[in-house]
């Protein structure tokens, strides 16, 4: 029986040598299917992705981007430089005349008018109405039972004569001062304004006045802020392109002398990630394969070489995007740049199968037999091989973050069917081509100096053995003593790709005006529009707390600032219940007929005194949708009431400084969410809220995922060789890599980050291969027990292979320190070090080890290798 299964395997390996011709036309027609699916895909231009999932602050990001459309606008950013010598006035006069042009030319564009949904180059008047038309008519619902005493002491009739007097005094003041007195007393005779506008400030952080109809200037006047609404998502990257591309253009079309001009917010930041992500992707793949041809041109002198080796790998990595792109069309950063990581992987299959079969053609077998003997001699060990790197993906793909868990799938993918290609394509390859070249040449790289190497390995093998056991232990051990552990890094701007205009330009935001576009955010959510705002004032409260303005919190705007807490409407207006609103006018106008006053010139404060003492109860977030500026900042797009999800609200917290610093940015998120835990709806988030969270995740999985790798690769090479020995032995260049990787991250402070920390379980995969290529080679030495053949002899062409697959893998991985986003090259570099540590493990602990052991049992059965010294 396991005879017959062997050749039904071997039958089935052997297809691409007694069928080329068909095998060749199958892949040309499956890699064009790889293509036109892989096309599906395209950049992603948030960092979503890399936030882990089932995590409540993600959950609320999420509700945050799709559901309102205040994150949907491009900014524009009008600076006059420091070293222009423009008086206050002169600076004002021209961002002006620039912003009137500005939006004057975007109105008379067709093709502007249809991108843009509107441009604000002021300060939202919605938000003065609303001041002036709510809030002051409707004051008494706002202040506490104090300052509602106060107004109604004021409102007696000995008070307002009191006023009356005070006011005929003070407009007799000479000058310009009495005039301006004079305009203040003809609008608020009785001075209810300056106590009202006092107790709402001191109440709820909101000002009465509104911030006015000026330009959105920054602090020192230099720069203007242009807001332009989008008509689409941020997500749909062709409008995000062309809408950015059509404001920059027409900026500058209008560009006075002396302004300079940066574009930021969501579509500016999504159309720049998306052409750094896809110039990534491009420059990593083909960088790699310029190497990778190098490489095989400089050994083995031939470029035919590379081209046999790299067609099964491109045919997997088209076919795992392929494959994907029914699973996802999204490509973040780190899913761009695993083509590259995958050529690196992937041609180690071919390396060992041209390596193994040009030895077999050497000795004047036919391209199909040299085929046949090659799969039946290292296909094991390849498949075994592939299956470890298999399961490091596998470890990465049980991630919480959906961009790792695609970086897997489309791993998994790409390494097997880059083995199957090796297995069946290439032995084709080779047949069709045997007539028109001639076989894969010798490598140029001596092997006499290899095996050299070699027997001077053998010669102090117990010392290499013995001394690389006591490094690796000491290296590990370091990591016992307290304080040793690596430095996670604390800048989430590694996430994005550097230099990034866009994304530096919104961090300045926050030191140019008087907010900050990476401010965090609570979102509320509740059952109903009232208890809605009711949480939302329980939200304010608790922001007011000393220990949490203590982290820097210093302003918050939300429903809370526009409108008064349900739960103190009823207990406010039972103050006022008793007033007789028509006896207050008679009194107020009595006041004013005692005065020098004319009676005329206050009709409408009597206006106002009606509207003041009779306020309306039902207040609320039906009448803030009248206001489209202030909704569309705090509310819903869409909002119609019906289901529990469309009553939400957004409370953005403005912080005095960013939170760069991990330990500033862990401190304040703790008190934050410590202060709303027992709000039912509230969540804090924000990018850096969640970027935390992940953070967080990962490091936790981290420990999970390698264990996970280790094990599973265990499990599997026990299965594979079915003895202990070798599988430890098997295990000791992975053991040995990561090691000495995670010291040397230690001594060069090499920080980890959501990125390079995928690195260490697909390095468990990665570092086992060499073992499982050495340890199956001695194996089969052992079951020949043959003198004529010693165990150099048999590890020499696999230590070449595996030189070839490292320095091919550094290649690779090398093209990762060439992309935009720090993160990814950090991974590049983490990978690099581990797998160089990995060959260096390979050859001066792993071959030692397998020397002792073979000249052990050797002297056991009286048998000494061939060319070794007694």
């Amino acid at each position: 029986m396991k005879h017959d299964s062997e050749s039904s395997i071997e039958r089935l390996l052997s297809v691409g040598v007694r069928h080329p011709k068909t095998t060749l036309i199958v892949t040309a027609v499956v890699i064009v299917f790889g293509i036109l699916s892989a096309l599906r895909i395209s950049p992603s231009p948030t960092i979503e992705s890399m936030l882990a999932e089932d995590n409540p602050a993600s959950t609320a990001l999420s509700h945050v981007v799709n559901d309102f459309s205040v994150s949907e606008e491009l900014l524009l950013i009008a600076t006059i430089p420091e070293d222009a010598r423009l008086s206050s006035a002169s600076r004002t006069e021209l961002m002006e005349r620039f912003a009137e042009r500005f939006t004057q030319s975007i109105a008379k564009s067709s093709e502007l008018r249809s991108l843009c949904g509107s441009v604000s180059i002021r300060k939202s008047p919605d938000v003065e109405g609303f001041v002036e038309e709510q809030i002051i008519p409707n004051a008494l619902l706002y202040v506490d039972a104090t300052a509602i005493r106060s107004v109604l002491a004021r409102l007696s009739p000995a008070a307002m004569r009191k006023q009356m007097e005070r006011n005929e005094e003070l407009i007799a003041t000479p000058g310009v001062g009495g005039n301006a007195i004079a305009k203040v007393i003809l609008k608020d005779p009785l001075r209810l304004y300056e106590l009202l506008a006092d107790a709402i400030k001191e109440k709820l952080g909101v000002g009465v006045n509104g911030p006015g109809e000026g330009l959105l200037l920054s602090k020192d006047g230099r720069s203007l802020l242009v807001r332009i609404q989008g008509v689409k998502p941020a997500r749909d990257l062709e409008y995000a392109k062309e809408f950015t591309k059509a404001i920059r253009a027409k900026a500058l079309e209008i560009q006075p002398t002396g302004l300079s001009f940066q574009l930021s917010g969501a579509y500016a930041i999504a159309s720049f990630a998306e052409r750094q992500i896809r110039r990534d992707m491009i420059q990593s793949i083909t960088v790699s394969i310029i190497l990778l041809s190098l490489l095989f041109l400089v050994v083995h002198r031939r470029v035919f070489s590379f081209v046999y080796a790299i067609l099964p790998v491109a045919m997997g990595i088209v076919l795992a995007f392929g494959v994907d792109s029914y699973l996802s069309t999204s490509l973040t950063p780190v899913v761009a740049v695993i083509g590259a990581i995958l050529a690196g992987l992937a041609i180690d299959y071919s390396i060992h199968f041209l390596s193994h079969f040009s030895g077999e053609q050497q000795i004047g077998l036919s391209a199909e037999e040299s085929s046949s003997r090659t799969l039946r001699a290292i296909g094991p060990a390849m498949g075994a091989a592939c299956i470890t790197s298999i399961i490091g993906f596998v470890a990465i793909g049980r991630s919480s973050v959906p961009a790792f868990r695609q970086f897997a799938v489309i791993g998994c993918l790409g390494l097997a069917f880059s083995l199957l290609a090796t297995f069946f394509v290439l032995p084709a390859l080779l047949h069709f081509v045997r007539l028109r070249t001639t076989p894969p040449s010798r490598p140029r790289i001596s092997n006499t100096k290899l095996g050299a190497l070699l027997r001077l390995i053998d010669r102090y093998r117990k010392r290499l053995a013995v001394s690389m056991i006591l490094v690796v232990t000491g290296l590990a051990g370091v990591f016992v003593l307290p304080n040793q552990a690596i430095r996670f890094e604390s800048d989430l701007a590694v996430m994005h790709p550097q230099p990034n205009p866009p994304l530096q330009a919104r961090y300045e935001l926050g030191e140019k005006f008087d907010f900050g576009e990476d401010s965090l955010i609570v979102h509320l959510q509740a059952s109903t529009d009232e208890e809605l705002v009711r949480r939302s004032h329980q939200v304010g409260w608790k922001l007011r707390n000393p220990d949490v303005i203590s982290q820097g919190v210093n302003a918050t705007i939300g429903l809370s600032g526009l409108l008064p807490n349900p739960d103190e409407v009823s207990a406010k207006l039972a103050l006022i219940e008793d007033v007789d609103v028509e006896k207050v006018i008679t009194n107020f106008d009595a006041a004013v007929e005692n005065s020098v006053f004319n009676a005329s010139a206050f009709k409408d404060y009597s206006t106002f005194l009606v509207r003041l003492l009779s306020p309306n109860p039902k207040l609320g977030v039906s009448v803030l949708r009248k206001y489209p500026t202030l909704a569309k900042q705090l509310l819903p797009k869409g909002v119609n009431g019906e289901t529990l999800d469309n009553y939400q609200t957004l409370i953005p917290i403005s912080l005095d400084s960013a939170l760069a610093d991990r330990a500033k940015r862990k401190e304040t998120i703790s008190t934050l969410r410590e202060a709303l835990s027992d709000i039912p709806g509230a969540t804090l988030t924000g990018i850096g809220v969640v970027g935390h969270d992940t953070e967080s995740i990962v490091r936790n999985e981290l420990s999970k995922l390698l264990s996970l790798a280790g094990v599973a690769v265990g499990i599997w090479l026990l299965i594979y060789y079915r003895n202990v020995s070798d599988l430890v032995i098997t295990l000791l260049p992975a053991i040995f890599g990561l090691v000495c990787l995670l010291f040397v991250a230690k001594l060069f402070d090499l920080q980890l980050n959501l990125v390079n920390m995928i690195g260490l379980p697909l390095l468990v995969g990665i570092g086992v291969d060499d073992g499982i290529f050495l340890v199956s080679l001695s194996r089969k030495l052992r079951s020949k027990a043959s003198r004529s053949i010693s165990l150099i002899d048999v590890l020499q062409p696999g230590c070449h292979a595996i030189i070839m697959t490292t320095l091919s893998t550094l290649l690779t991985f090398g093209t990762l320190a060439f992309t935009s986003t720090p993160a990814i090259r950090s991974l590049g570099i983490f990978l690099g070090i581990g797998i160089t540590a990995c060959l260096f493990g390979t050859l001066f602990l792993l071959v030692p080890i397998l020397l002792i052991r073979a000249r052990r049992k050797t002297a056991m059965g009286g048998l000494l290798p061939r060319g070794s010294d007694t």
